[in-house]
């Protein structure tokens, strides 16, 4: 019997590393993240982003910024080989990309770049991620902080090769820095707050709200440029499953001055914070939004009638303007948006019972514009 047992030992081992990687595997949300599968190989290196958009399977320029790929059969024209470009070891097999992401006041030609990929799946409100990449920047050119990435509901396709208009829901604050050809990978983590579609990567901040950091050695440029291979995105355990639930707010018709009460959008006791279980609520009123570009909104926050009258106004009011700036974070226009709170005074259930105050307590938005 003791000559069986390290064997069942290992097969149990095998067995839970098995099970155990099938979901981590099956959470890889970055298609072609080592862009290693080409549409095409060219020769020569592309000088729009609508060459770039040819190049990778899945990955394509938001502006008329031009991203470079390398790898096998990609050849460097030599006038950028003489400043270093192409000369690092990919993280694995042979393809990788690089982006411009600092240098619009020296007046560079495609000062930001950017890389934009469509996810297997949009991401789940509530659900916290980690998004992971290697990076190295081009050892003449400078080191900067403002590596970040944001996310869209829609592909981006702007005409202009300017800086993107997007925030970033992750950004790294400090300045990246390797030895010379050497990558550094980066690991940022952050809660989905909207059913977006598309990663982009790349700077999202003016050059005076970058950092800098010469080389002492090495920097010749005046502009930032950098490497990226191996980008995954994955869940973190709890995983919350994609569901493609029905929108109720886009099934409906409104009219002026119709209220709708958010269903499911919930605040910690007597505070004005979201829980991670408001989000896909928060998430459909901002599809309705994206869906209908002229559409005006009041948020419009109540209370039950616990408390004070002025404390439970003030209350609904930082309830209202949680969800506004929501909103706003996700791209809406202040000109399409407003909040005010009314506090207890229009309930719409009896505040003697639990059930009762729940229900009162309560966001809705009110149509201003159609």
């Amino acid at each position: 019997m003791r000559n069986v047992k390290p064997y069942r030992f290992f097969f149990h081992f095998l067995f839970y590393l098995f099970a155990f990687s099938l979901p981590i595997l099956a959470q890889e949300l970055v298609p072609n993240g080592n862009f290693e599968d080409f549409l095409h190989k060219p020769f020569k290196w592309n000088t729009s982003g609508q060459d770039f958009n040819g190049i990778f399977y899945h990955w394509t320029s938001p502006t008329q910024a031009s991203p470079d790929a390398y790898g096998r059969g990609i050849d460097v024209p030599s006038f950028w080989k003489k400043q270093g470009f192409g000369f690092i070891t990919p993280i694995q097999g042979s393809g990788f990309a690089g982006i411009t992401l600092f240098g619009c006041k020296n007046g560079k030609p495609h000062c930001r770049e950017y890389l934009q990929v469509q996810m297997t799946e949009p991401l789940v409100p509530g659900q916290q991620y980690e998004l992971s990449f290697w990076t190295s920047p081009l050892p003449k050119g400078l080191r900067i902080n403002n590596i970040g990435a944001a996310f869209s509901y829609d592909s981006i396709q702007s005409p202009f090769d300017q800086k993107l208009d997007l925030i970033p829901q992750i950004n790294i604050k400090k300045i990246v820095n390797t030895a010379p050809n050497k990558w550094a990978k980066a690991k940022l983590l952050f809660q989905a707050k909207a059913r977006e579609k598309y990663l982009i990567i790349g700077n999202f901040y003016k050059d005076e709200e970058t950092r800098v950091k010469k080389d002492p050695i090495y920097t010749k440029l005046k502009y930032a440029y950098y490497y990226f291979d191996d980008i995954q995105l994955k869940k973190i355990p709890p995983i919350i499953e994609y569901v493609d639930t029905t929108n109720v707010f886009l099934e409906r018709t409104y009219e002026i001055n119709d209220r709708v009460i958010l269903e499911n959008v919930y605040f910690d006791f007597d505070e004005s914070t979201l829980l991670s279980k408001s989000y896909l609520t928060l998430a459909h009123l901002l599809e309705l939004l994206h869906e209908h570009p002229n559409l005006i909104i009041e948020l419009v926050g109540h209370t039950d009638s616990d408390g004070s009258s002025f404390y439970n106004q003030r209350l609904s009011k930082r309830r209202a303007r949680t969800v506004y700036r929501y909103l706003l974070d996700q791209g809406i226009e202040t000109s399409r948006l407003s909040y005010k709170g009314e506090g207890e005074s229009q309930a719409i259930s009896s505040n003697e019972t639990e059930e009762g105050r729940a229900l009162n307590r309560r966001v809705e938005f009110r149509i201003v514009n159609q």
